[in-house]
């Protein structure tokens, strides 16, 4: 299961996210919409089977017109075979569709895509890839899938890795998107998780300084929640899409409430995916409008304590809005792509002055950037991926951003700082930054759950109560022969400096 902003980018068709996780700056959804509300791809699931077959299975609004989706799948991103075609609509409300995919060869990992099509418009999900096993599944013994836990890590150069147990109860899937620690005791922790691909809700958990457990969600099914802030213990903001629009919850100490955001939905989903906060009072959240189509725009709106609001945006091409932190009330970063109809696309950086945001010169010249932190008003980092598997990683000095070179790093996603000499970055690896350079850690895999070749674990949120502790959360895609087969469940960790 691929639930997070990230990997579900199929789900909005905007970044990376999840979101996701989101992403056509990780290959996530693109439309090509020509009259009327095209198809939409609300959710991508895959489940092996056997060493042999592998079931794929999507949600799928038709939208204007009757709608035909497929699959497209073979050993390469080229893919080169077809599935059978099912034709759905037309119509607003999501359509469950399963294919089998038999015959494939065991030890192989394909590539696999989605694709809906009108005459409304076409919708291409993003390239997943699965690594089809050896030998026979084992079905587990006990359905209920336990909490994730294991001994710390050994001590790496630059940091310690600890997971920490996690409990999402009995479901089939569960992935944590976003943290917020504003206390060594105290971090909120949200995402979705559900029993299948047609029933699934909000996911929030408590971290206690020991073990994450879930609190109760006013949430609807249906929803996600994909990015959190909190100022205390008794004030987090919570965003996330209700399935269609814009969706937002606050957290006063002992319980929850949704509060009312705009949605400016034309002809696709509505998203917001991240959010910071300067106060209780003043707060920014970043997202996407129309997500999915190919009239997607970025979406800002504002928290003035009572209301959410719109605020108004620069124009750039094919933008996708990823992450935001604000350092004080007159100095905000928003990180993204521009471009992302084009392929891996340029970084994008955008300044809140206090009065409205202005376009900030990026100095890469491709890439994506999936995530900015900063230690001060004038101490930022940012994250992502400059291509090949290379990671872009570039920091703030002098009013200027630069790059720095990285270490051979796979994959960052996530980032936080402490002090403009003291950030962390996570993703499938772990890397910290001591003001002049970043050094690699431990990476964020292998908690003795996952054999050698066969599932991975990927922090997507991060947030540091501590300069020498922080707490990351994310999913871990369980082996195909073990419990959850193959499907993503929540983890946590605890990454510290030196250990």
């Amino acid at each position: 299961m691929r639930t997070s902003w990230r990997r579900a980018a199929t789900a909005f068709g905007t970044a990376v996210l999840m979101v996701t996780g989101v992403v056509v700056g990780s290959g996530g959804a693109r439309a090509d919409a020509q009259s009327g509300p095209p198809p939409m791809i609300i959710l991508v699931m895959d489940e092996i089977v056997s060493p042999t077959v592998l079931d794929v299975v999507a949600e799928v609004v038709p939208g204007s017109e009757v709608a035909t989706a497929f699959v497209r799948y073979g050993t390469t991103a080229a893919y080169g075979l077809t599935s059978v075609r099912k034709d759905i609509g037309p119509g607003e409300a999501p359509v469950k569709l399963t294919w089998e995919l038999a015959g494939l060869h065991r030890s192989t990992t394909y590539h696999f895509q989605v694709v809906a099509e009108s005459a409304a418009g076409k919708i291409t999900g993003r390239d997943t890839t699965v690594p089809m096993p050896a030998t026979s599944l084992t079905p587990p013994s006990n359905p209920k899938v336990p909490p994730i836990t294991a001994p710390s890590e050994p001590v790496g150069n630059a940091d310690g890795v600890r997971a920490v147990p996690v409990s999402t109860a009995n479901v089939s899937f569960s992935m944590l998107n976003d943290v917020s620690c504003p206390s060594t005791t105290f971090c909120l922790a949200v995402g979705v998780a559900g029993s299948s691909g047609a029933h699934w809700r909000p996911l929030a958990e408590r971290f206690d300084g020991r073990a994450f457990d879930v609190l109760a969600s006013p949430s609807p099914w249906g929803a996600q929640l994909v990015g959190v802030a909190c100022r205390t213990a008794r004030f987090c903001l919570a965003v996330g899409s209700d399935g269609n629009d814009t969706f937002s919850e606050r957290w006063n100490g002992t319980g929850w409430s949704v509060i009312s955001t705009p949605s400016p939905r034309l002809d696709g989903g509505d998203l917001l995916a991240k959010v910071a906060c300067v106060s209780t009072s003043d707060c920014f959240s970043i997202g996407v409008e129309n997500g999915g189509t190919k009239n997607a725009l970025p979406l800002v709106e504002r928290w003035n304590g009572t209301t959410w609001s719109l605020v108004a945006t620069p124009v750039v091409p094919s933008p996708v809005l990823e992450s935001i932190s604000c350092p004080s009330a007159t100095s905000c970063f928003v990180v993204g792509i521009k471009d992302a109809a084009a392929g891996l696309g340029r970084p994008l950086i955008e300044h809140w002055n206090g009065r409205a945001f202005v376009l900030s010169p990026a100095p890469s010249p491709g890439g994506q950037l999936f995530s900015v932190a900063c230690g001060g008003p004038a101490s930022c980092v940012a994250v992502g991926n400059s291509g090949g598997g290379q990671a872009l990683l570039l920091y703030l000095a002098g009013g200027s951003w630069h790059t720095s070179p990285p270490p051979p790093l796979l994959s960052l996603g996530a980032t936080a700082c402490v002090s403009p000499s003291s950030c962390f970055a996570v993703g499938g690896d772990t890397a910290h930054w001591n003001g002049r350079t970043w050094a690699l850690g431990r990476p964020a895999a292998a908690y003795g759950v996952v054999a050698t070749g066969a599932g991975g674990a990927d922090l997507s949120g991060l947030s540091c109560p501590t300069s020498a502790e922080c707490v990351g959360v994310g999913g871990l895609v369980r082996p195909a022969t073990g419990p959850g087969r193959g499907n993503e469940h929540a983890i946590g960790d605890v990454i510290t400096v030196g250990g």
